[in-house]
C-alpha cells in the first residue's frame, strides 16, 4: 500500500512539474499581445540596460514598442512603430522593419528619427529578440543601438 501511495505522489509531482514547465512554452491564443522584458546593448554602449514594453497587433502585422535605458551614454528612451514582414506566415519568427523616435541624440544615434530592425523568436510566452536602431548613415552618421533581450508575452 505504501508503495502505491509513494508512486501516486511521485506521479502527481511529475505531472505538476511537467505542466509547470510546459505552460510558459504554450503559445498565446490572442491575436494581439503585450510583452514586457529587459534588454542590453551588447555592441557599442557599456552597461546600457533597457526596460521594454511591446504591443503587437498580430492580425495587421503591426507592432509598437517603448524602451527606456540607462548606461555609459546616459539615460535615453525610444518609441517605435514597425511592420512584421514575416507576419503572413504562421511561424514563431518575427522580422520587424520600422521607425523609431529616440529621445536624446548621442554618439550612437546621430538623429532622433531612426530606422528600426528587429528579429525575434517567439517561444510560447517568451520572446527572444534583437533590435537595432540607426539613422542608416544619414548625416550625422552613427553607430546605432543594438539591444538583445528577453520578454514575457501575455
Amino acid at each position: 500500500m505504501k508503495t502505491e501511495i509513494r508512486w501516486s505522489r511521485a506521479a502527481l509531482a511529475l505531472l505538476v512539474s511537467t505542466i509547470t514547465l510546459a505552460v510558459p512554452f504554450y503559445p498565446a491564443e490572442s491575436r494581439a499581445e503585450l510583452a514586457i522584458g529587459a534588454a542590453r546593448d551588447f555592441l557599442h554602449s557599456t552597461n546600457a540596460n533597457a526596460l521594454v514594453l511591446r504591443y503587437d497587433w498580430r492580425k495587421y502585422n503591426i507592432g509598437t514598442e517603448a524602451l527606456a535605458w540607462h548606461g555609459s551614454d546616459g539615460t535615453n528612451g525610444a518609441v517605435t512603430l514597425d511592420f512584421n514582414v514575416l507576419g503572413f506566415f504562421d511561424i514563431p519568427v518575427d522580422f520587424d522593419l520600422g521607425g523609431a523616435y529616440i529621445a536624446n541624440t548621442t554618439r550612437l544615434n546621430g538623429s532622433r528619427l531612426n530606422f528600426q530592425l528587429t528579429g525575434a523568436v517567439n517561444l510560447g510566452h517568451f520572446r527572444v529578440f534583437f533590435t537595432h536602431f540607426s539613422n542608416a548613415g544619414i548625416k550625422p552618421p552613427n553607430a546605432g543601438w543594438n539591444f538583445a533581450g528577453l520578454a514575457w508575452r501575455f
